[in-house]
């Protein structure tokens, strides 16, 4: 679902919360990206 996301038009961006920051943003790094379709595929939306 974040790789819809990330397709959206005019998406700024997306807000993550997690319980424990940095334990959270680690575990998301490692674990969620490798999953999307659109890191897989090499097509990550750039930064503005």
């Amino acid at each position: 679902m974040l790789g819809e996301v990330a397709a959206m038009p005019g998406g700024k961006g997306i807000m993550l919360t997690f319980n424990d920051f940095l334990l959270g943003m680690e575990k998301f790094g490692q674990r969620i990206p490798p999953l999307m379709r659109c890191h897989a595929d090499g097509i990550l939306p750039t930064a503005l």
